[in-house]
């Protein structure tokens, strides 16, 4: 589509959701230098105090330097203003924008942040992956993952049991499958590598889990003098500097706990309020690979815990019988900044789709 056919489509989607929403006619005339500035975005509009700014490009068209600038400058007094080059892109930007609210005016400089204009927002996100179980994992439901970490660019990524280890298990293996352990991981590596490219600025942080300890235990067990190789370190063998990974126990932000878990129960949400029960604090945890939350309000304030269901496939699972209770998603947990306050909510992925707010990402 083109620049103005996509800007019909986004004004005719925002004047029906409630915008007061108008298109700039900033148009250039030969000798006039008033009134005319050069670079302004193609669409502004207001709705509930807050000011936005969009410059729509066509698929095939690139944003212009002068363009670039006034879409910082927007940004750094406060407006949301961003480029797209679609109507489901503004849909997917408008949404993320309501989900996340703004409480106060922006004011970072922007001099030294070249495209960090996503980042820019009172809110501190992470966003959990947790469970591809490769070689089980899901490729589709991973690139719906990763296309929501590519837009909301989170300000750090939460990672764990993406490798399965299949060959190290302790449970009957198929023969089919055994031997493709460099495979497994060259895929993971692979993985994260696209991450990085698609989230650069995002902290990312890779937790303990009790498939990636399999390695691990392997080597202490039937492997012991080859246990203090280098080669056969798990940062090695995932290349975790080269895509600059921190490895980590499990990781904690303004009293938020963030781990793999161990802790199985039989429903959706009985896990959640386990890991509650048993860290006195919310958090946010894998494992079950279901999806589900827990609510508990005490004296001391309100606490809640997020199981963040699974990357990897949920039919025909090797191991279980009939229909594997399973859920694939991801999690966002969302801070204030400057702030104590949060919201944390499972993000379900349904037939490779995720549907959040008015976006549907697929």
């Amino acid at each position: 589509m083109t620049g103005s056919e996509i800007q019909k489509d986004v004004i005719d989607y925002m004047r029906k959701n409630g915008y007061l929403v108008w298109k700039n006619h900033n148009i250039g005339v030969h000798g006039r230098t008033i009134g005319y500035l050069k670079g302004l975005p193609d669409i502004f509009a207001i709705k509930h105090g807050r000011f936005f700014a969009i410059e729509i490009k066509g698929e095939s068209d690139t944003i212009r330097p002068e363009q670039k600038k006034w879409l910082k400058k927007m940004t750094q007094y406060g407006a949301v203003a961003f480029a797209a080059n679609s109507k489901q892109e503004v849909i997917m930007e408008l949404s993320l924008w309501r989900q996340i609210p703004n409480k106060k005016s922006l004011t970072k400089d922007y001099d030294n942040k070249e495209d960090n204009m996503a980042n820019d927002k009172s809110r501190f996100n992470i966003v959990s992956l947790t469970d591809m179980h490769i070689p089980f994992h899901d490729s589709r439901a991973i690139d719906v993952a990763f296309k929501f970490c590519k837009h909301l660019q989170p300000d750090i990524i939460i990672c764990h049991e993406w490798l399965d280890f299949y060959a190290l298990s302790r449970f009957n293996q198929d023969p089919l499958r055994i031997n493709g352990l460099q495979e497994e991981i060259d895929l993971a590596v692979d993985y994260w590598g696209v991450l990085r490219k698609n989230c650069p600025a995002s902290e990312i942080i890779n937790l303990d889990s009790n498939h990636q300890d399999r390695l691990q235990r392997f080597l202490w067990s039937d492997a012991r003098a080859l246990s203090t190789l280098r080669n056969l370190k798990l940062d090695e063998l995932l290349q975790i500097k080269k895509h600059n990974i921190k490895m980590r126990e499990s990781y904690t932000y303004k009293k938020f706990l963030f781990k793999h878990g161990s802790l199985v129960r039989k429903f959706s949400s009985y896990t959640a309020k386990g890991e509650y029960e048993k860290e006195g604090m919310s958090g946010c945890s894998g494992h079950t690979h279901r999806l589900g939350q827990y609510f508990e309000t005490k004296r001391g304030g309100s606490y809640t815990w997020v199981e963040s269901g699974c990357l990897c496939k949920t039919d025909n699972v090797e191991y279980i019988n009939g229909t594997a209770n399973w859920q694939q998603g991801i999690s966002l947990v969302s801070f204030e900044k400057g702030g104590t306050r949060f919201f944390a909510a499972p993000i379900p992925i349904i037939k490779h789709e995720i549907h959040f707010g008015d976006i549907i990402l697929k």
